[in-house]
């Protein structure tokens, strides 16, 4: 042996000491829950025997809700993290984990609440995502968008949103808001669904957004540009925002609108359509187009898809809906002007109001199975957390 390779040794001997002679987890046990603490002071002690005092380091500054992200994401649940100790440890696995949480800003519970792809039957797929040339909160809002990806089995939206420009990707975020302002806190909370008390991303929501951002051609070297954009973006919503309020305002004000009018025709047709919709069979077929009753002993979960507004609309007009697309479209527009309505956007705004309130009413307040079973149907559970009526309509429009 060498004299170099001899205090080598000698000098990774003392340094292995020396770790092992420290308090153990004395940074890495900081803020985590409990349920983990054990599992974190075993895998340090496996990180020194097995020369990953690197790697460890690596996990040692990660933030307490990002290490539980990674043994989390290890062990598949919260009922399965000590049988990590069980069998040796897959430092590949938790290198990947790690790359994979750096950088992205998580909420204390945030790990125990996400949805994963493993519930949803999704394949999981891990990808990295540049974040050069984006400032906060767009840097942290990609980084956060793809941890969920990643592990939401969505990866492969997250490559067609690495394609975009960088302003592009700037035009998308902002379009998944809908709004101006961007701040990371109101991102991550109106992009978040929850879904049989799992926290899911609006995947549809952020479909959409690129859709529309993959249109828009700007000059990538103007970094005035995707400002000009959303000037004329915000001017133009306003001027959309003002003709739908002078149509039927926001989704539940339109509904009491149309109720409050004074006008007794209008009040007679809100009574005629509580009194059709009370038969579930009924609310199922404008819905999903079934008639048949679920049965009640099913144990199936699965989410069904709601007809389109016009779907739901021609349904409730009681129209062929077989009918060539042209001449549909004429018969509705008959129909719905014999019915005293102004648009079909009216018509199906006023009948998604009636129908939150009956699915809340009958399914959240009475519980009544059948109700129970189309929420279901819809995504949503009548546990904890109860659904609000917001929670519904959300379901009713996410699930077209």
């Amino acid at each position: 042996m060498s004299l170099q390779q001899s205090y080598g040794n000698q000098a990774t001997g003392k340094m292995v000491h020396a770790l092992h002679g420290k308090q153990a987890s004395t940074e890495a046990s900081k803020g985590v829950k409990t349920s983990y603490e054990r599992l974190i002071k075993w895998l340090e002690r496996e990180a020194i025997q097995e020369h990953q005092q690197v790697l460890w380091r690596q996990f040692e500054m990660l933030s307490p809700a990002q290490r539980q992200a990674v043994l989390l994401e290890m062990a598949g649940s919260m009922e399965r993290l000590e049988a990590l100790m069980d069998a040796p440890m897959n430092w590949e696995r938790l290198l990947a984990g790690v790359t994979n949480v750096e950088g992205v800003r998580l909420e204390p519970d945030e790990p125990e609440l996400e949805g994963t792809a493993n519930e949803s039957g999704a394949q999981a797929a891990v990808g990295t995502v540049d974040v050069t040339g984006l400032l906060t909160p767009y840097k942290d809002i990609v980084l956060w968008l793809n941890y969920k990806a990643n592990k939401q089995g969505k990866a492969q939206l997250m490559r067609r949103f690495e394609m975009l420009s960088i302003p592009q990707k700037k035009i998308a975020i902002h379009k998944m808001m809908n709004r101006r302002k961007l701040l990371f806190a109101d991102f991550t909370k109106t992009m978040s669904i929850t879904i049989l008390l799992k926290k899911w991303v609006d995947w549809g929501k952020m479909l959409s957004a690129l859709n529309e951002a993959e249109k828009v051609k700007l000059d990538i070297t103007d970094e005035l540009s995707v400002e000009h954009y959303l000037d004329q973006e915000e001017t133009e919503l306003e001027q959309e925002e003002e003709l739908a309020l002078e149509e039927d305002g926001d989704f539940f004000a339109s509904g009491l609108e149309l109720l409050g009018r004074g006008e007794e025709k209008q009040a007679n047709a809100e009574i005629d359509i509580k009194k059709m919709l009370d038969d579930h069979e009924q609310l199922n077929w404008l819905l999903f187009g079934i008639k048949a009753i679920p049965s009640v002993n099913s144990k199936e979960k699965s989410v069904s898809a709601v007809g389109t507004p016009e779907l739901i609309v021609d349904r409730f007009l009681k129209l062929d809906v077989s009918l060539p697309p042209k001449a549909r479209e004429e018969a509705r527009k008959r129909q719905l002007k014999a019915y005293g309505y102004s648009s079909t956007r009216q018509c199906y705004v006023y009948l998604l109001t009636i129908m939150v309130s009956l699915i809340f009413e009958r399914g959240v307040t009475k519980k009544e199975k059948a109700f129970i079973q189309l929420m279901e149907k819809l995504g949503l559970s009548a546990q904890k957390p109860t659904p609000t009526q917001e929670m519904i309509a959300h379901q009713l429009r996410s699930s077209q």
